[in-house]
C-alpha cells in the first residue's frame, strides 16, 4: 500500500471538475423544474406560464450549476492550496 499526499489542486482542473459537476446537478434540478411547470399547467388558463416556466427554469437551473459548481470548485481549491494542506500536510490516498 502506497499513500501518496495531495498537496495541491491545479485551479484549471478543479474547474472543469466542477463545472462537469454543478451541470450534471443542473440537469437534474432543471428537470425537477420542468415537471413543477408542468404541473402548474394544468390549471385553466395557465398552461403556458406553466410550460414558460419550465422551460426558463430548466436552462437557468443548467447555467446556474455550471457557473456555481465551477466557481465552487475553484474557492475550495483555493482555500485546500493556501490553508488546509500547509496545515494538515495533504489529504492522503492510497495509490495502486
Amino acid at each position: 500500500m502506497t499513500m501518496q499526499s495531495i498537496k495541491a489542486i491545479d485551479y484549471i482542473s478543479a474547474l472543469k471538475v466542477g463545472a462537469i459537476v454543478g451541470l450534471i446537478e443542473g440537469i437534474i434540478v432543471g428537470l425537477i423544474a420542468l415537471v413543477a411547470g408542468g404541473m402548474v399547467s394544468v390549471i385553466p388558463g395557465a398552461a403556458m406560464v406553466g410550460a414558460g416556466l419550465g422551460v426558463v427554469g430548466l436552462v437557468a437551473s443548467i447555467i446556474m450549476g455550471l457557473i456555481g459548481g465551477a466557481i465552487g470548485m475553484l474557492i475550495f481549491a483555493v482555500i485546500y492550496n493556501i490553508i488546509v494542506a500547509k496545515l494538515t500536510g495533504g489529504l492522503k490516498i492510497d495509490l495502486q
